[in-house]
């Protein structure tokens, strides 16, 4: 079983934004399993996790993507395992060039 993720980015700025690692952050309950496959982009990102489940989904790579002006990228992933109990919080994070993104939902 694979549960599908995804990161949109927008960037409001008038500059290009360099987009170096996303991350699903369950703060409160380990509900991440330990097999992240990248959907979106297909190469030079890696999954970063944990053998065995964890609170989070980390994606990276060192070259970034580059979001144009005033545009927006999809990050995509599939994590293996059940992902369904998130009934919690959850942080949405990116690591940029313009520095260190957060967004928390309810």
């Amino acid at each position: 079983y694979y549960g599908y993720w995804g990161i949109i980015f927008a960037n409001p700025l008038d500059r290009e934004v360099k987009v170096y690692s996303v991350a699903v952050v369950s703060p409160s309950v380990q509900a991440f399993p330990n097999r992240v496959v990248g959907v979106q982009p297909e190469t030079g990102w890696s999954a970063v996790y944990s053998t065995a489940y964890s609170t989070v989904i980390y994606w990276e790579s060192a070259e970034g993507i580059t979001v144009p002006p005033h545009s927006a990228y999809e990050f995509k992933f599939k994590a293996e395992g059940k992902t369904s109990c998130l009934e919690t919080p959850i942080n949405i994070e990116a690591i940029t060039s313009e520095g260190k993104f957060i967004r928390t939902t309810s």
